[in-house]
């Protein structure tokens, strides 16, 4: 009894396989020499779990971009995307195949092929995270996997994940006989099921109908080959009329039957324009959104439109309030940066726009420093450097600068501005004027 219990010790032992050995400065209990812990197994990635439990399919990358699929539909169209360089997004024609596989159509002179082994098991039932190439191999020499590598069995824990991955086995008769061989020497035979390929005692008649059912369905006939051509050469043929159509025929092919699609795939351009024209005319539009875009029609959910129509209200009180918030500064900033210039109020605060739309910073901070250079250039224009001349015209030239500056003030103004309307738009710049021009001729000027 004592030496089956030793065995069977030495047996359990012998299944495990030590991974990594880290060293601790203090011990799980006192007197402890080692610790054995097994590792808990990776959790599925949170992303290829999300798509599995959605039914999507993601799609090779092309051009920097890709798409999804919902796999528990027929067919129809991808995810809008948009490739690299490209000015607007599209979307890809898809069908499923009587095979079940995904077949994706061309559209802006590319294609995209389904990623769906991404997320599927190893034909083995076995991630290849948990077992390198390296390992399968040393396992394979070792007798504890097959000799390609697969159904890895080093504990009962693999034991339990080979039987429950036996039914995708293609050869199953070795499969079998591997793993009732690990069973025996892990001590673990009462995991084999009771009935079947994988029972101890199962019979050679169990093993030759199965061999005998794998035959039949690897024997294909011309007439299975030439309809599953003629299935595909359909399928193809309805990808690439769905992707001739323009953005209005493929919205308004969404929106039909499978029946009336494929009446509808096969009318000509002009056949097609009509079942638009026809259909929008049943169904006008009756709102188009200011914010997205976006056009209702007459049969859009009324809930779904007044909610529209309430996010629109407010994007345009916000966005007139943000206009009027930047025409504020902008005005601010013409009144201080450019006060020298001469120009309307609108002039220069679309000048400034227009200046901080450049992108090149380099460029934009060179405009920016000319504009200023300018206006402090012109500012001293206006300044008095001296006195020539009668005492008289020095006096009226100063009457003229108080004119000027009252008439700026007065009209919210530059100063060149005012100084060339005072003159001939007040009395008093008139009879300025007027002054000045005597005194010019008197002095022979």
């Amino acid at each position: 009894m004592a030496d089956e219990k030793t065995k069977k010790q030495k047996t359990i032992m012998e299944s495990f396989h030590i991974d990594e050995i880290s060293g601790v400065d203090r011990p799980a209990q006192e007197g402890a020499r080692a610790l054995l812990i097994k590792r808990d197994e990776p959790e599925e990635d949170a992303f290829e779990k999300m798509l599995k439990s959605a039914g999507l399919i993601l799609t090779s990358d092309e051009k920097g971009h890709s798409h999804l699929v919902d796999s528990t539909e027929e067919g129809g169209t991808t995810t809008h995307n948009k490739a690299n360089g490209a000015e607007f997004g599209h979307s890809h024609p898809w069908v499923k195949k009587s095979d079940g596989s995904i077949q994706i159509g061309m559209a802006e002179g590319h294609g995209h092929d389904p990623m769906e082994k991404r997320f599927e098991l190893e034909d083995d039932g076995f991630d290849k995270r948990e077992f390198s190439a390296d390992r399968r191999r040393e396992l394979a020499k070792e007798g504890k996997a097959l000799p390609d590598g697969s159904f890895p069995i080093v504990n009962v824990a693999d034991l339990r994940n080979a039987i429950q991955a036996f039914g995708r086995a293609k050869a199953k008769g070795p499969v079998a006989k591997h793993i009732k061989r690990r069973a025996r020497a892990l001590g673990a035979e009462k995991e084999l099921p009771k009935e079947g390929l994988l029972a101890l005692k199962s019979v050679n008649g169990e093993l030759q109908k199965e061999q005998k059912t794998m035959t039949e369905k690897n024997e294909r006939t011309v007439e299975t080959v030439e309809k599953e051509l003629q299935d595909s050469q359909g399928e193809l043929a309805i990808a690439k009329a769905y992707g001739a159509l323009n953005d209005a025929e493929k919205s308004h092919y969404a929106g039909l039957g499978s029946d009336e699609q494929a009446a509808f795939l096969k009318l000509d351009a002009d056949g097609r324009k009509a079942a638009v024209e026809k259909a929008v005319g049943d169904d006008p539009v009756i709102y188009k959104s200011d914010r997205t875009g976006k056009e209702y029609r007459k049969s859009s959910n009324p809930e779904v439109l007044d909610a529209v129509k309430s996010a629109d209200e407010a994007w345009k009180i916000a966005k007139n309030e943000r206009e009027k918030r930047e025409d504020g500064e902008l005005e601010k900033r013409a009144k201080d940066e450019l006060s020298n210039l001469p120009g309307e109020m609108d002039v220069k605060k679309s000048l400034l726009k227009a200046v901080d739309s450049i992108e090149d910073l380099k460029v934009r901070e060179g405009v920016q420093a000319l504009l200023k250079a300018g206006n402090e250039n012109l500012s001293k224009a206006f300044t008095r450097i001296g006195e020539q001349g009668e005492p008289e015209s020095s006096s009226l030239e100063a009457e003229y600068d108080k004119l000027a500056e009252d008439y700026a003030k007065e009209k919210d103004c530059d100063l060149v501005k005012a100084k060339a309307e005072v003159l001939t738009e007040t009395a008093k710049g008139r009879d300025l004027a007027k002054r000045m021009e005597d005194e010019r001729r008197s002095q022979g000027r």
